[in-house]
């Protein structure tokens, strides 16, 4: 009987272990990037008052949560501004 608890010990540590090392793996493969950071539309260039913006003169960005200027355009915004004319100049990687 004795030989048993020692057994159990041994299942419930390496559980433990491998939930450990899953967590790790899924908050490095997943979670950090969703969770803290936020993808934004940014300028590859300069863009002047009274230019088309094209896709060629936009891209996306992660920056952490807290860094995103209000009013910055998101992903599902981008294809809202392809086409429409700055009405300010946007500094290259302005958000």
């Amino acid at each position: 009987m004795k030989l048993k608890k020692p057994k159990i010990r041994i299942v419930i540590a390496s559980v433990l272990i491998i939930a450990g090392i899953s967590a790790g793996v899924f908050w490095e493969a997943w979670g950090r990037e969703n969770i803290m950071y936020l993808k934004v539309v940014t300028a590859n260039q300069d863009i002047m008052r009274g230019m088309t913006i094209t896709a060629e003169m936009i891209s996306e960005k992660a920056f952490a949560r807290d860094t995103v200027i209000t009013g910055a355009m998101t992903l599902n915004e981008r294809k809202d501004i392809i086409g429409q004319v700055a009405k300010q100049n946007i500094p290259a990687n302005g958000q």
